[in-house]
């Protein structure tokens, strides 16, 4: 993180920080008030591809020099945990754990996995006990 806005509170220049697939979305309409910004009406900035909300340029994610992501997209990373390791979970990762914490897998529930390739193996991982019966 480079620099942060005026409003922005929660991080400051320096802070070791995440990004997911979506760095802005209209955060007016129902969706995006109720929590799901991911089916924004007006449909959110995506990291890659998207059309950036402020100059209409498009999105171009660890491809460019540098971008602006609103505050709420952006995620505090542990210092001690390596950005490598933690890029694939900001996509994959994200895939996954959203259905199984909409589901709400934990203990004492079970879970099915259907194929194990990557986002797989990860719902097996992040299942926990649960996914490995």
């Amino acid at each position: 993180m480079v620099a942060v806005g005026s409003a922005v509170t929660a991080f400051a220049p320096g802070d070791p920080v995440a990004v997911g697939n979506i760095v802005d979305s209209c955060g007016a309409c129902a969706m995006c008030r109720g929590g799901h910004e991911n089916m924004c009406v007006e449909f959110p900035t995506l990291t890659y591809g998207g059309r950036d909300r402020e100059d209409g340029s498009t999105t171009r994610g660890g491809w460019s020099g540098r971008y602006v992501v609103r505050d709420s997209f952006v995620y505090r990373r542990p210092v001690s945990l390596d950005p490598a390791a933690v890029a694939p979970l900001m996509c994959a990762g994200v895939t996954v754990w959203e259905p199984l914490r909409a589901a709400g897998v934990g203990p004492g529930t079970r879970l099915g996995v259907v194929g194990l390739g990557g986002l797989g193996h990860l719902a097996v991982r992040l299942g926990g006990p649960s996914a490995r019966r």
